[in-house]
């Protein structure tokens, strides 16, 4: 519910701004509905409030945001076969606006990620991090070293940053296996 860095949101209105993201563009701008609470509109508008201002918005606390955003999530699964068949044209055709709200989505995530970062005074707790004793747990995929490219050739949904591709070495490491 806190500012971490004044270059930052609050995690939890960068998390429910996610979730109304969604529903503006998924929902709303390509299928025409209504909103599901229309104070949201100004509330998570990342252009209507600074950073600095969004600390003092009525924000959702982290339980109600995570609802509101399963709830989202949980409309949009449901609307995709209209969204392909009824959407607007100009935003569906070749998947336009499910890009624009997946990459959407990633940028917060690297964004949060950023915010946890910066919070020295805040541990957290990867959900499901890997723990290896032994041998790899069925979830846990081993890394190794070596070169690794990394950025993106696609201009389309990525950062000027990102481009062009470039290659790095990578030390060894666990990951989750990808689900």
């Amino acid at each position: 519910m806190r500012q971490f860095s004044e270059l930052q949101s609050p995690l939890v209105w960068d998390y429910a701004h996610i979730g109304h993201f969604e529903e503006l563009w998924l929902l709303r701008k390509a299928l025409g509905r209504r909103p599901s609470v229309a104070r949201f509109d100004d509330i998570y508008d990342a252009f209507a409030h600074p950073r600095c201002e969004r600390p003092t918005l009525d924000l959702l606390p982290p339980d109600e945001a995570r609802a509101f955003v399963a709830d989202v999530r949980d409309r949009v699964l449901e609307a995709l076969p209209a969204l392909v068949e009824q959407g607007d044209p100009r935003l569906v055709a070749g998947g336009f606006v499910v890009g624009l709200v997946v990459q959407h989505e990633l940028q917060h995530a690297e964004t949060m990620a950023q915010t946890l970062q910066a919070a020295d005074d805040v541990r957290y707790a990867t959900a499901n991090a890997p723990t290896v004793r032994g041998e790899l747990s069925q979830d846990e995929v081993f890394v190794p070293a070596g070169p690794w490219s990394i950025g993106a050739r696609d201009g389309l949904w990525t950062y000027d940053n990102e481009r062009p591709p470039s290659d790095v070495d990578v030390r060894p490491f666990f990951s989750m296996r990808p689900r």
